[in-house]
Formats: structure tokens, sequence, C-alpha cells
């Protein structure tokens, strides 16, 4: 295939990739996640399970029932919860995750077991020579994919608008969050497999030789075995060259000349698969056993809106220079035809895929992670992009300006993430708004991650104190506790024994009739454990329990210090209009967790506008 641009070697790219590499090593290094008894660990949470298969055979022999887990947790603490192995009926456990990822971690796994053997440290896959080798495998993977990558895009693009791409790329999305940060998750070595079949795929489509169809194959089957959904990889050389309906025509009977190569692509795409399924087989007794349970794909409603530019993830809000290769996929049919169908059909598709999932924030992450791995591909119309916009002097310098916006705008968020201000199961409007631009929040920003709901300036509305629970004069009550509340000296003691005592109702008749009043519902919590299973509630429903509106505010974030000291939290809950039929309003305290917490003083006031 011919080239398509003048690569223009003047070192720009060359020079880009260095920095990224520098810039990433330096990071990795940086990032106080050395500690292993930590829960921000390398080895801990999803990568745990991702890591289990390699100290289960080659540490303490054990795959079938993972009986050290527990040692482990206790040890150091790799996650709050025990999920990443399951048993099953015949009493083995099951590691929920493939075992792709152990692959990608093997050759480093060794070198930090050696390194435990030989330098005294526990020998029990978990000490810090592995934590450090795993934590710095993802650097190297790094390495090969932007020394193929940049090979590839060289083939298409001038070099200036390759080396702006690629520190795009990076530097401003959240690829540097799950390489060096987050490196041991799947996204980062993904990438590399991306990269690499993206350079395959060229060469064999200059030279179709059987090495390299057999190398495609394996690399597709080996990114399967770590994310099943990435099997639509082989999208990426099968329409490859493909612009028309003629060339798909002509595309078959290529790949019929060569159908021993596609027969020998097929059979090692199926290679790194086998030893998973007879993993499953051995422990479960099925060949194929679907791990995620309750989890899976909404393939009828995706939600793109959500993914995209949702404030709770959305990849085009907090990774906001991925506009740019959106942009970029016109350009790229201009530039490169050969190559578009086969990146922009790809890209429609995996997107589509990523949008279908039921998790579709994925967990704790920034912005949205499941794209990540794609980004060699989103590479090509990024740098056509580029590559017309530096021939537009003038809207190439004032789109700078925005552009370099938009970078700042995105590692800031990045920043923000890390410091637990951007929170990693996702945020609210509401709350974006209040945190923007800060280094620190106020602990009533934090309300607004349960409700969207406020009001900023209370001087508005008149203001009427409703109740006070103070609960001195409760004797009855076998909760009320003796000793020094907040005021006074009684408290509630709340637990989930007792999670639905104390409701205070009303009816809605007993507010004004205003169709714009507010409650503003405040309580004073103590607790020196935290708890994250109890909520502040104000439910609506009619007088047959349908519901009509429903907010509880969670208040383990607020209380969870342990310190020795009663909090104050409020919020405020706008009343739905009266009906005709009067309606119940219920104020509650809600706990399901195993940790008791205390309360006391809890207002509930009204606020209407001033007239």
């Amino acid at each position: 295939m011919n080239s398509l641009a003048n690569p223009n070697k003047k070192g720009y790219s060359l020079a880009a990739v260095l920095i990224i590499l520098l810039g990433m090593v330096v990071l990795r290094l940086m990032v106080p996640r050395w500690d292993t008894n930590n829960v921000l660990a390398v080895l801990s949470w999803d990568v745990l399970g991702y890591y289990l298969y390699l100290p289960a055979v080659f540490v303490h022999g054990d795959l079938s029932q993972l009986a050290f887990i527990p040692e482990i947790f206790e040890t150091y603490d790799p996650s709050s919860s025990y999920y990443q192995a399951f048993p099953v009926e015949n009493g083995n456990y099951l590691i929920k995750y493939t075992m792709g990822l152990s692959l990608c971690y093997l050759p480093f796994f060794l070198i930090g077991h050696l390194v435990a053997v030989l330098g005294g440290w526990p020998v029990d896959g978990f000490s810090a020579p592995y934590q450090f080798a795993i934590g710095v495998s993802p650097l190297f993977y790094a390495g090969l994919a932007f020394y193929l990558l940049r090979k590839v895009l060289l083939r298409y693009f001038t070099d200036v608008s390759v080396a702006l791409a690629l520190l795009v790329l990076v530097l401003g999305s959240n690829y540097v969050q799950y390489v060096c940060i987050d490196g041991a998750m799947p996204h980062g070595y993904l990438f590399a497999m991306y990269a690499a079949v993206i350079y395959l795929t060229m060469r064999w489509h200059d030279t179709p030789k059987t090495w390299i169809a057999i190398l495609i194959g394996f690399l597709i089957g080996w990114s399967t075995l770590i994310r099943p959904t990435e099997a639509i990889m082989g999208m990426i050389p099968l329409f490859w060259g493909v612009t028309n309906w003629k060339e798909l025509k002509e595309k078959i009977v290529l790949l019929l000349q060569y159908k021993w190569q596609v027969v020998l692509l097929v059979v090692f795409a199926f290679l790194p698969i086998l030893p998973q399924l007879l993993y499953w087989k051995y422990i479960s007794g099925d060949f194929i056993y679907y791990t995620y349970k309750d989890e899976g794909f909404d393939w009828m409603y995706p939600h793109f809106r959500d993914v995209l530019l949702g404030f709770r993830k959305g990849w085009l809000i907090y990774t906001p220079l991925m506009w740019l290769p959106l942009l970029g996929f016109p350009f790229l049919y201009k530039k490169a035809k050969p190559i578009f169908a086969a990146l922009f059909l790809f890209f429609l598709l995996n997107l589509y895929v990523v949008c279908s999932w039921s998790i579709w924030w994925y967990q704790g992450s920034y912005s949205c992670r499941a794209l990540v791995q794609s980004y060699p591909v989103l590479a090509f119309p990024l740098a056509a992009f580029f590559m017309w916009l530096v021939r537009k002097k003038l809207v190439f310098l004032l789109s700078s300006v925005l552009i370099v916006g938009l970078f700042l705008l995105n590692n800031f968020q990045l920043w923000q993430y890390n410091q637990n201000i951007i929170k990693p199961n996702g945020i609210s409007l509401a709350y974006y708004k209040a945190i923007f631009g800060k280094t620190e929040i106020q602990k009533q920003d934090l309300v607004l991650l349960d409700t969207d709901e406020t009001i900023s300036d209370e001087s508005k509305y008149n203001k009427t104190l409703i109740k006070l629970v103070d609960l001195e004069q409760d004797t009855a009550d076998a909760n009320v506790m003796t000793g020094e509340g907040h005021s006074g000296n009684r408290f509630y003691q709340s637990s989930n024994k007792n999670n639905f005592q104390k409701t205070i109702s009303f009816k809605r008749s007993a507010f004004p009739a205003d169709a714009d009043t507010w409650l503003k519902l405040g309580i004073w919590c103590h607790t020196q454990w935290g708890n994250h299973y109890v909520s502040f509630v104000t439910s609506c429903a009619t007088e047959d329990k349908k519901p009509i509106k429903w907010v509880g505010i969670e208040l383990g974030k607020f209380i969870n210090n342990g310190e020795d000291r009663w909090e104050y939290i409020h919020y405020y809950y706008k009343l739905p209009p009266p009906r005709d039929n009067d309606y119940l309003v219920e104020i509650y305290v809600y706990n399901v967790g195993e940790t008791a917490i205390l309360w006391d003083d809890l207002t509930i006031e009204t606020l209407t506008p001033r007239k």
C-alpha cells in the first residue's frame, strides 16, 4: 500500500514518544501506591482477580480452593471484600476474571518472584517485589505500543501531526490513569494489543506472510482472553483496505487466495482461549462459565448519552479533548480512505458494545475507562485532524488556545479524581458545578452526590421550624441512649435492627400549599467507625403506599472520619405539589450496615418563597 503522506521525518514524533514515555516513568515512580498493605496498592481490587492465577499456580500450588486468600487479606488488605473469586457447586473456588492479564503479568511476576526469593521478602506473591514488578509492567507495553503506533501513523500523516496526535491522545486523556496510576488494569495492555494488531495488519496488506497472520490471530485471541468483547478487534484486519462494495469483493477474493493463512489466524486466535476453557472445566465442571452473574448487556437500550455526555462518568466531559478524534473522522476519510472503513466501523461497534454494558459507569474509574484500549484506533482521525489544522495557520493559532485549555481541564480533573474530589463511582451535575475548579471540597458539597436539589440563598425564602427531635423527653424508646449527646443527655442509636424506627410522618396538608415549598432536613450524627450503609431519608407516598418521591443522603461520607465528634448534615427537598388526595411525607434514618450510628437534634424546616 503506497504512502498517502510524506512522513517528513524531522523527529517531532520521536521526541513526542520519548517525552510521553519519560513522563509516564516519572509519574509511575512518583505515585504513592507502592505500600503493599493498602487498598490502593497495585495488587488490589479488580487487579487482584486478574492476578490470582499466578500466585495460585506458581507460589501456593492451589488453583481450586485458593485457601491462601484469607491470609493475604489479613496481611495486605487488598480490598474491602473478597469478590474476586466465589465458590461453585462442587466446592471449588472460581476466579471471576479470565486469565488474559495474568499472561501479560507473567514475565514480570517471575522477575518479582526471583527478587523475593533472593532478597528475603515474603514469597507469597504479594510482597513488595511482586507489587513493584507488576506496577511497572504497563510501561513496557506502553513503549512497545508507541513504537509500533508511530510507525503506522507516519505511513499516512506528517511527522508534526503524528507528534501532536500522540501527545493529545496520551497526555490529554485518561490513558495515563490506566498506565501510571491504576496501571495494572487491562486497558494499557490492551492499548498495546491494538497498536500491534494495527501494525501487523498494515504489514500483512503490504506482504501477506504466514507468520504475520498467525501473530494477528494470536493477539486477537489474547485480547479476547483479557476482555471477551475485544474480539471485535478482528474488524480491523477484515475491513482494512475496503472503501466500497467492489473492494469488499476484492478483499474476499484476497482472503480466499490466502485461505490457509486465514485458517491459521483463526486457529491461533483460539489457542490463547483454550487454557481458560480448560480452567473452567477443571474448577466448575463446565467448559464455559459466565462469572459476571447479574451483570450483562442492555443491547436494546445502550447508554450512549450517559457514557458520552453524562456527568457521572461522561467520556467527553472528563476527557474533553476526545472531541478532536471524533471531528477528525471526516478528515481521515479524505486523507486515508483505504483504512477509514476499518477504523470507523470498529469505533462505532466498539462504542455500542461499551455503552450496552449494564454497569455502564464501569464502577470505580475516571471518565470512560472501557474506551482507553481503543485509543490507537482514535489516533488516526486525531492525526488527520491535526494534519488539516496545522495547514490552517490562523485557525490553528486560535484553536490552540482552546486545545490547551481543554488539555489543562482534563489534567486538573484527573488530579481532582486522584484527590477524591471527583468520586470514583461518579458524580452528579449539581456536584460537578459545586466542585468545578476547586482544589478542596466543602463538606456540604457532598450532599449533591445524592440529590441535585439545593437552595443557594435562603434569604429569598421564609423559613419556619416545623419540628425539632432532640430526644430529651423520650424515655420509652429502648434505642434512645443516655450519655453525652450533641445537646443534652440523650441521643438515638440507629442500627440495622431498628432502621425503620423513629419515622417522623406528616400529611402533605400540614405544610404550606405553595407549589414551591421546600423542606430543609438537618441532623447531627456521630460514629467513630463510619458507615456507608446509612441514609437520612425523606420520602413521599400515597396513602396506598405508591411512591411519589424519595431522596436519601448517605451519611457515611460525612462521618467516616475516625474522630470522636458530632457532625451536622443538612439537605433540601422540594415537596411535590399538593394533590386532591392527600399524601404522606416521611423522614427517617435508614441503616442497613453492620455499624450503629448515633444521631441527635433532627430538624425539619419549611422554606417558601418571599412574595
